[in-house]
């Protein structure tokens, strides 16, 4: 009986400490920004740039479960709105010890690319921005080997991806921050001030102190037109911020060389829809929960056909 109740005390003790320390972290962590919405000026699309495919999946790997992601891609496979496109797969991996042929045994790819480790998926993407400049798919469909909250990335590239989509971000949304001095609710903060560069570098402006949608865990959709609405060597500079040794940013600390867990790193995957003109902090306001179809398709992405008439 005794050794019963001890159990049971130990148990409470154990749930009083879990739900304090919840209680504690919740605590520390930022509130949410609910300042103005930004609105993004209008972006020039590159409506001349005729694309040979309609859509290239890019997915950057290191050592990750190739089966998982490969039951992934045949699910994103027979999507309806996918299943027609005829995807073009290319997986990078920056893994030295993984030949094409081992990644092949579990993953139906069209093409298989090696790549130094460093940058994180950012600099997989960047990379293949910069170096298919003449030849991107009408869309990219831009993924992690493994894909954060498979469900949730599934139901909505299924229920907003459309062929008018400009960007679609597929991680979780609807964290905003004060554009000029950003931090997120896991404390991460914006220390070197990139975001509102990046912002004044975009649209040669003064950046507002308003609310920029962030985006998260390097997964979204966006259409060529819209990468190329920047300049090549824009995405160039991003890279040689990212993976440079010459860059303050592209080590884990301020000063070191070149790593696979860049300080910049961690910016560029919330400010990719800063990039590609689709973070509004309206599409929060007016698309709190993804689960389901609240608002319209350009409140939860960016459409091309709708922003280059705004």
């Amino acid at each position: 009986m005794a050794s019963g109740m001890t159990v049971k005390r130990y148990l409470l003790l154990a749930f009083v400490v879990v739900v304090s320390t919840y209680l504690l972290l919740s605590f520390m962590q930022t509130p949410p920004y609910h300042g103005p919405s930004i609105s993004l000026p209008a972006r020039e699309l590159d409506h001349s740039y005729v694309p040979r495919r309609k859509l290239d999946i890019v997915i950057a790997t290191y050592r990750e479960d190739l089966h998982e992601l490969s039951t992934h891609l045949t699910a994103i496979s027979l999507l309806p709105n996918i299943a027609s496109l005829d995807a073009n797969i290319i997986v990078y991996t920056k893994d030295a010890n993984a030949s094409a042929d081992s990644i092949l045994d579990h993953v139906s790819a069209d093409h298989i690319v090696h790549l130094p480790n460093r940058g994180r998926e950012g600099g997989t993407y960047l990379t293949h921005i910069i170096e298919n400049w003449d030849d991107l798919a009408e869309h990219t469909l831009f993924i992690q080997a493994e894909i954060h909250n498979f469900g949730h990335f599934q139901r909505r590239l299924l229920e907003y991806f459309v062929p008018e989509t400009g960007m679609l971000s597929l991680g979780f949304g609807g964290i905003t921050c004060n554009l000029t001095d950003c931090t997120d609710p896991w404390n991460w903060h914006d220390d070197a001030g990139h975001l509102p560069r990046m912002y004044e570098e975009i649209y040669e402006r003064p950046a507002p102190a308003e609310a920029l949608l962030l985006s998260y865990k390097g997964q979204f959709i966006v259409s060529g037109k819209r990468i190329r609405s920047l300049n090549r060597y824009y995405y160039e500079y991003l890279r040689e911020i990212l993976e440079s040794n010459k860059s303050a940013y592209s080590g884990k600390k301020s000063g070191t060389s070149a790593g696979n867990a860049p300080r910049f790193g961690y910016t560029l995957e919330r400010a990719w829809g800063l990039i590609f003109g689709c973070a509004d902090g309206r599409i929060a306001v007016e698309c709190p929960g993804y689960w389901h179809r609240k608002a319209g398709g350009e409140d939860v992405g960016s459409y091309d056909a709708w922003r280059s008439i705004v």
